[in-house]
C-alpha cells in the first residue's frame, strides 16, 4: 500500500506529527505539497490522507475545477481518501455529500480528559476496541478544530462513530463517517 500524505507549504505541527506517526507505522508514505498536487501522478497511490487543521475553511484552491477533477479522477480510478478535521468538508466540495456538517468550531481541550470515538450502531471497526477508543490526551490546554454533524444527518455518508470525552459519550456529535462506492472515503472531524 502506498499513501500520499498531503501537506501544506508551511505545515502545521499537527500535519508534521500525523505524517511522522503514519511513516513510523507504514513506511510507504510520501509527503506531497497540496498546492503542487497537479504535478503528481496520483495513480501511483492507493490512499490520499489530507489532515487540514489551519482553519475552519478549506483553502480556496479546493473550489477549482482542476483540483476537484484531479481528486475525483483519483477516486474513480480506485483510489481512497482519508480526510481529517477541516479536510472533511472536501466531501461537500466534491458533491459526494450534499449536506454540510453543522458543527464547525475551534474547541478547547483540557488535560484532565482523554478524547476519542465510540461506535455508532456497532460498526465493525470497533469490535476489538470494546466499542470505543481514545485518540489523544492533551498534556496542556489546547485549541483544536472540530467538525461534526449534530442537528443534521448526512445523506450519503454512513455514520461510524460519535464523540467520546473521558467516560462520557456524546451521541449527538457524529464525528467519524465513511462513504463507499467504487472507492472508499473515511472522514474524521
Amino acid at each position: 500500500m502506498k499513501i500520499a500524505f498531503l501537506i501544506d507549504r508551511e505545515p502545521s505541527h499537527e500535519q508534521i506529527s500525523a505524517f511522522k506517526w503514519l511513516k513510523a507505522r507504514t513506511g510507504c508514505v510520501f509527503q506531497i505539497e497540496i498546492e503542487k498536487i497537479s504535478s503528481i501522478n496520483l495513480n501511483e497511490f492507493n490512499i490520499i490522507w489530507w489532515h487540514y487543521d489551519k482553519s475552519l475553511n478549506l483553502p480556496d484552491f479546493t473550489s477549482s475545477d482542476e483540483f476537484k477533477t484531479l481528486i475525483l479522477n483519483f477516486l474513480n480510478n480506485g483510489g481512497n481518501l482519508l480526510l481529517t478535521l477541516t479536510a472533511v468538508k472536501l466531501i461537500n466540495k466534491l458533491n459526494i455529500e450534499p449536506i454540510a456538517p453543522d458543527f464547525e468550531k475551534k474547541e478547547i481541550y483540557i488535560p484532565s480528559h482523554s478524547y476519542g470515538f465510540a461506535s455508532f450502531l456497532g460498526h465493525p471497526v470497533f469490535r476489538k476496541l470494546n466499542n470505543s477508543t481514545y485518540t489523544f490526551t492533551p498534556t496542556g490546554k489546547i485549541e483544536k478544530i472540530a467538525i461534526a454533524y449534530v442537528e443534521r444527518i448526512p445523506e450519503n455518508l454512513k455514520i461510524v462513530a460519535i464523540e467520546k470525552i473521558g467516560d462520557r459519550i456524546n451521541s449527538d456529535k457524529k464525528i467519524l463517517f465513511e462513504f463507499e462506492d467504487k472507492f472508499k472515503i473515511i472522514a474524521i472531524g
